[in-house]
């Protein structure tokens, strides 16, 4: 091999490892070494079989013979998991694929390592993700019927007891109406987070005419707060339009809802281009965000005010987040207590 060809070899992703016909070890790229753990003079010409698992040597070394008798680029095996082992001893899931390399000095054998587990740990980590949102949806979908039962047995009980002379009973009871429509509430809040995804759509959307028609939308709640809301020429973008109006909706609602008292409500709306993506930002003169909470603030039913002071389930950000993130961009939010909060999501091109 030519120390050009070692160079290329030295650069590659990939694990790679060059072995003579007896299985000794002519040339390992860092990225092995960094998989298996050991140092370039420790395994240069070692036979290739103290990176296999004790169990398979005695196989490994027959099968090997048999591959330098009849050499042929191929992949080491596409019917069971292949193991390596580390020099502290883990298995290491692996693909390998092999190669003969003709040289002056005789056929070298090379062979290209893959460590698999970062990809096996994102499919369990999607299969996990799946499993979540799959019992979130059934279990917040088959609990709103008991919910709508207990509901309306407890507004009858309510009707019942209200204005009679059994105060105490009177007072239960509409702690127990009041408690089952905050759960009604939440468990509604809790499916409609489960389905934000579920049916994508893909298509061309006009940022101008999803803000147009989430102002109609919000109407009565910008008269009612002398809201102003000014919005820049907004960009067309793909992505998903029913997602991408809820999110819209999202933020100015709770930009009119955490208005600061005897302050009328100011929203900014805008966009601009970035690289390979649009950068939106919604500017409020709101109550702020404290510092220490801007974080929290999308996860989903975290509440930074009392619920007697702001009315909602926590959830709202944390739709915007699962939104934003089903678009391939992030979200984040700048604050100021007592001066108003900024929240920036990208969306990429």
């Amino acid at each position: 091999m030519t120390d050009v060809s070692l160079e290329v070899l030295e650069l590659l992703p990939d694990g790679i490892i060059v072995a003579d016909r007896s299985g000794l070890i002519q040339f390992v790229n860092p990225p092995a070494l960094s998989m298996f753990g050991y140092e370039k003079d420790e395994l240069l010409n070692q036979k290739i079989e103290v990176l296999i698992p004790s169990k398979y040597r005695k196989n490994h070394a027959l099968h090997r013979k048999e591959y330098a008798e009849n050499p042929s680029p191929r992949l080491m095996s596409n019917r069971e998991e292949l193991f390596g082992i580390h020099k502290d001893g883990t298995k290491i899931p692996v693909e390998i694929s092999l190669g003969p390399i003709s040289t002056q000095n005789g056929m070298l054998i090379i062979a290209i390592i893959r460590d698999t587990r970062p990809r096996k740990y994102v499919e369990i980590l999607e299969r996990k993700n799946k499993e979540l949102e799959q019992f979130t949806y059934v279990a917040s979908h088959d609990l709103q019927e008991p919910l709508r039962t207990i509901n309306g047995f407890s507004e009858m009980l309510n009707q019942k007891y209200k204005g009679g002379e059994d105060k105490e009973t009177e007072k239960y009871t509409r702690f127990i109406l009041e408690a089952s429509s905050r759960m009604g509430i939440l468990v509604k809040s809790l499916l409609d987070h489960s389905l934000i995804g579920r049916k994508k759509e893909l298509g061309s959307i006009d940022c101008n005419e999803v803000l147009k028609s989430t102002l109609e939308d919000l109407d009565a709640s910008i008269k009612e707060s002398n809201a102003y809301i000014k919005i820049d020429k907004l960009p067309k973008i793909r992505g998903y339009e029913v997602e991408f109006r809820v999110l819209c909706q999202n933020l100015i609602a709770n930009a009119i809802k955490f208005k600061q008292k005897d302050i009328d409500p100011l929203i900014e709306v805008s966009a601009k281009e970035e690289q390979n993506q649009w950068l939106f930002s919604f500017k409020d003169n709101g109550i702020g965000i404290n510092e220490s909470y801007k974080d929290r603030v999308f996860v989903i039913f975290q509440r930074l005010n009392r619920k007697t002071d702001y009315a909602g389930t926590g959830i709202g950000l944390a739709h915007c987040k699962k939104i934003i993130e089903l678009h391939g961009g992030r979200i984040w939010v700048e604050s100021t207590l007592g001066k108003g909060s900024t929240f920036y999501f990208t969306i990429p091109f």
